[in-house]
Formats: C-alpha cells, structure tokens, sequence
C-alpha cells in the first residue's frame, strides 16, 4: 500500500510540475536555449553574443552544459518534452527530499515551492543538494570517488554548486565521519574543470555579493508574507517548538535547515532550499506530534484537531487550484508575441530597447536582432557601468535616455503596457517608479508610433 501511495504522490506531482513547466514560461528560457544551440555549434563563447550594449562583455556562462541540456531536449521534441523533463526533476527532487509517503507534508512543500518552479536551471542545484545529503548519510566507502565527480558536473550545470560546497564544508565540521584531506582538496579542483577555470567563482561571487540586486530582482527581495512558503514556515517552526526536546542535538538540526531559513527571509530565492533540507525533519517531528496528540484528544480537542488538519488541507488544494488556475493557456501570453510576428515581417530600422523581463523571450523568438538587455545581465559592470543601472536610468532620466538612444541608434522599443501589481512588492519596496508603462506613454507623447498593442505589450516606433 505504501509503494502505491508513494507511485500515486509521485504521478501528481509529475502531473502538477509539468503543467506549471509548460505553462509558465520562464524569461530567461529563451537565452538559455539560444546559448545552447550556440554552444552545441560553435562551442563555448568569450564575449556575449545576444546584445548589442554588451557585445564586447567577457561571458562567463555558469549554467552552459544546462543550457545544451534544453537545447537537445528541445531540438529531439520540443517544449512540451522539456516541461515534461523539468516536471521529473522537480517532482524526484521533491520525494528524494522525503523520507515517508505523508502527502499532506509532500504537498505543502510542494505548494512553497511552485512559485519557483518549471523549465529553470536551478532545479539542477536543488536535486543535486538533495542528492547531496545523501552522499554524505550514507557513509559509502566509494565516497571519495563520488564526491569530485558529482561536483564537476554539478559545477557545470548551475552556480549554486558553491551552497554544496559549503554544505560539504559544515558536514566536515559537525560530523563524527571525517572526510580526508584529499578527497577534500580534490572535490574543489573538480569544480575548476568548466569552461572558465577559476573565474567561474568571480562571476558567482560578483551576483552574490550584488546588494542592489535585493531592491532590484523579484527572487532576491526578502521572503513576504504573500508567499504559500509562510504555512510551511509555520508548521516547521511550530512542531519545532512543540516536539523536538533534545538540545544537545540542536546544532545538528538548526546547522542546514536554520541558515537557510534565515538566507530565505533575507532572498527568497533560497527558500526551495529550506524546503528540500528541512522536509524529513517536519515529517519526522508531524509523525512524532501525531503519536502523542490522539490520548488526550477527547470533545472540543479533537474538534480542533479535525478542524486543523481540514483548514491546512483546504489551503494547500487552493493554492495548487489556483497556481493551475492562473497559468496562461498560452505560456507566450505575456510576451510580445505579435510584435515579434511584426518585426519579422518589417525588421527594424535601428536597434530595439526591450522591457527587461522580455529579453530572453525576444533572444528565442527573435534571434536575428540583438537585445538591449535580458536576464543574464544584472550584475554586469563594464568600466565600472552597470548595465542594469543604466536600464534604470533610461526609465527615470530623460536626457540620459536620449542620448542612450542616440548612441545605440534605437529605432523601436517593446514595452510594458500594464504595471504589474503587487502591492506586498511595492509597498516595501517602490519598484512601481521603474515601471516602463511610464516610458511607453512617454514614447508616445513624443512621436513614436506604436504599431503593435497586446494585452501586456506595446511595439512602438520612430521615423527619426
């Protein structure tokens, strides 16, 4: 019975993840199966090869070989078998984390972790951090050998194979199981076997330590209280406080699951970790907490009980209902996607200056013109300007922006149309003045014409 529920958990949730990977389309998906069949054809590149601001900028890509991943998968069947794909990564990742078949516990992290779900390469850092965690439980004799494989290609796949490392290094620090010297040194030379050698780690670092990314990019801003991840918070902390009682074990706990709670109030872009790390521990603690609930639950007790257990059960069916129920039928609804029908039809006279969020849409769909900016670029600085900075600027200072125009010859621009609201966001933190609607009204008050409107994007053009 067990083995069924377990067949029966694992197929929803391969059913729920692949639903949200093909209807979700991510904003960088379509950069990082350009650079893949880039990659695939002509091999690593040195300077970037999608934009026309940063053509010159040192690329070091630290997601290449996932980026061939999706542009092999994609090439053998297309999107639809790549969400499917995905949809197995992030529901394996999800039960590996488990140790029991509750599906009530598997389901309420599966509802934190939706928000950050589909066709993104982090997923490669989260299984392998699962995986991980099992390497260093087991105490297998052949660890040696296995911990410089897993991180050469955990190293080539995703950036966060540095987390791992420093999970490899606290491991080392807390546990009775020592891993020798060598093994240690050879598993950090094993990261260096990338296309980029040390200077993998420089560009993982200049995002890391990027504070202004934290007032900038969606994912960095600190955990709010709008995410489904606050009920799983929640019940961790609260059987947390309830159930566990042996202090002297305390370290070993709070060690992995701790800091990465505290790096998700701080990013939210860690939370998916906490989940993966602490879900044994809850389900652990839920079973304990069940064991001693049901002899002293007599009347209003085990009303409450009931009430509880139906109230979690009834948020975590809304939230999954409601992420299905919010996903475009379309995943390229929200881009421009009659705008590039039209540009490929009457290519633009000059450059295009593109909403940052549409960048790597335009990269995939568009690929013969190149982009003013995508997700890639961030925290990239040439001679000390920063590309996304200058963005900004473009949308707040008028003067700066004629003269970026100028230099780039700008001929057309694909906008925003709508604000995207969310009043949690932009109440903390006022990302509403950067919003570039503004621009595109601007635009039009000064000429442009704006020859493509959808329901989230304008094309506008100039003769000038």
């Amino acid at each position: 019975m067990k083995n069924k529920n377990s067949f029966l958990i694992f197929l929803a949730l391969l059913i729920l993840f692949s639903a949200i990977s093909f209807f979700r389309l991510d904003t960088d998906f379509g950069w990082h199966l350009r650079s893949g069949e880039y990659i695939t054809t002509h091999g690593i590149p040195h300077n970037d090869i999608f934009t026309y601001t940063a053509k010159n900028f040192v690329w070091i890509n630290h997601e290449w070989l996932n980026d061939v991943i999706i542009s092999t998968i994609y090439g053998f069947g297309g999107y639809a078998l790549l969400a499917v794909f995905f949809g197995l990564l992030w529901s394996g990742t999800i039960l590996l984390a488990s140790r029991s078949s509750s599906w009530f516990l598997i389901f309420l992290a599966t509802l934190a972790v939706l928000p950050y779900a589909g066709i993104r390469p982090v997923i490669w850092s989260l299984f392998f951090f699962v995986l991980l965690e099992r390497i260093l439980e087991k105490k297998n004799k052949y660890r040696a050998f296995i911990l410089p494989i897993f991180f050469l290609i955990w190293a080539n796949l995703h950036g966060g194979f540095v987390l791992g490392l420093a999970i490899l290094g606290s491991y080392i620090l807390v546990s009775k199981t020592k891993i020798s010297l060598p093994v240690v040194i050879a598993t950090f030379f094993a990261t260096l076997i990338n296309p980029y050698g040390l200077n993998l780690y420089r560009e993982i670092g200049r995002t890391l330590f990027d504070t202004k990314l934290h007032v900038r990019i969606l994912e960095w801003l600190p955990l709010f209280f709008g995410s489904y991840g606050i009920f799983y918070i929640a019940l961790f902390s609260a059987l947390f406080l309830t159930v566990y009682k042996n202090k002297n074990r305390l370290h070993r706990i709070a060690s992995l699951p701790g800091a990465l709670l505290i790096l998700s109030v701080a990013s939210t872009r860690y939370l998916p970790f906490f989940i993966v790390s602490s879900l044994r521990y809850l389900e652990m603690w839920f079973r304990k907490f069940k064991r001693s609930i049901p002899p002293l639950l007599t009347g209003t007790r085990r009303f409450t009980w009931y009430l509880l257990i139906f109230l979690g059960t009834s948020v975590i069916l809304y939230g999954i209902i409601y992420s299905l129920y919010s996903l475009q039928r379309d995943p390229e609804a929200s881009y421009p996607k009659k705008a590039v029908a039209y540009l490929r039809l009457h290519p633009c006279k000059g450059n295009i200056f593109n909403a940052y969020d549409f960048g790597g849409y335009l990269i995939w769909r568009l690929p013969e013109q190149p982009v003013y900016i995508d997700g890639r670029m961030p925290s990239w600085k040439n001679f000390g300007q920063s590309y996304l900075e200058n963005y900004y600027k473009i949308l707040e200072d008028q003067a700066f922006r004629k003269r970026e125009f100028k230099t780039y010859k700008i001929a057309c621009a694909i906008l925003y149309t709508k604000q995207k609201k969310n009043w949690i966001i932009n109440y903390f933190f006022p990302l509403s003045r950067y919003d570039e609607a503004n621009l595109s009204e601007t635009l039009k008050k000064e000429g442009w014409r704006a020859i493509v409107e959808e329901n989230y994007s304008v094309l506008l053009i100039t003769d000038r």
